[in-house]
């Protein structure tokens, strides 16, 4: 039997996971799952709904400096945020240079996958303000010196998981028994980079492009071409067999009514 499934957001990049690879896990030695497809074969249609394909940076700020969803919502706090392992999962690519700092061993870009970068610059975990949290955290840890050596370890388990995720991710590879389908969110001013205090580590989202608020058109279309990153692939590694541009806000969007008229029909009259 084969399922028709829609996806949004990082429900996408679950999806899309199952359908490479199954039921594997990420390889304890840091190689790739291998590709079976195992997944695509239950999967008749698969519509992903401004899936973050190539990462966003709000997930690397919330980690780096917490959240707070809007007034009179709680604020989560980087030290609790920086224990979510999915989250480090949706970071942009190294590769396409959305996080800059003139003042890191003299390169404008730095490695978000190196945890010494997240000590450097006291972000998430890392961030001494967030001791409570981790005593919080750790209860039967007394030792505030223990605990940030613990913090700091799966800091650096977190970043290696995430940076594998995204090699598997990033394999170039299109299901042969599956029609997919994309809808991309456009027309809204999103974050795309932030500029890093080298002194203080803060970051200044400066950098915006198009997109749906959260999601860049270009990480939900799996462009390469960001960054001045010359990539010696496909610019847009994942086939779909139809791809559906439309404005508006990256949740808000699945209220539209002229998604709903092309969802109902991928999904009961597209042969």
């Amino acid at each position: 039997m084969r399922f028709d499934f829609v996806a949004h957001s990082m429900g996408g990049l679950v999806l899309r996971y199952w359908m490479m690879y199954g039921a594997q896990d990420l390889p304890e030695d840091g190689s790739l799952p291998e590709l079976t497809w195992h997944g695509s074969k239950r999967a008749a249609c698969a519509i992903f709904v401004t899936p973050p394909n190539l990462g966003s940076i709000g997930a690397l700020t919330s980690l780096a400096q917490g959240r707070q969803l809007g007034p009179l919502q709680p604020e989560y706090p980087p030290g609790l945020l920086g224990t979510h392992v999915a989250t480090y999962q949706l970071m942009p690519r190294n590769r396409h240079r959305r996080v800059l700092s003139e003042g890191f061993g003299g390169t404008p870009e730095l490695s978000l996958y190196d945890a010494r970068t997240w000590a450097h610059y006291r972000w998430g975990l890392m961030d001494p303000l967030q001791e409570p949290i981790l005593a919080l955290l750790m209860p039967e840890v007394k030792s505030p010196a223990t605990r940030k050596d613990i913090a700091f370890a799966y800091l650096e388990q977190a970043l290696r998981r995430a940076e594998q995720f995204h090699r598997a991710m990033d394999v170039p590879a299109n299901p042969r028994t599956t029609d997919m389908f994309l809808v991309v969110g456009t027309g809204l001013d999103t974050p795309a980079g932030v500029v890093v205090d080298p002194e203080t580590g803060e970051m200044d989202p400066l950098i915006q492009e198009e997109g749906d608020s959260v999601v860049l058109r270009a990480s939900a279309l799996s462009d390469e071409r960001q960054g001045g990153f010359e990539y010696r692939g496909p610019v847009r590694p994942i086939r779909y067999r139809t791809v559906l541009l439309l404005p508006g806000e990256h949740v808000g969007i699945t209220q539209n009514p002229v998604f709903a008229d092309n969802l109902l029909y991928w999904l009961n009259d597209q042969p």
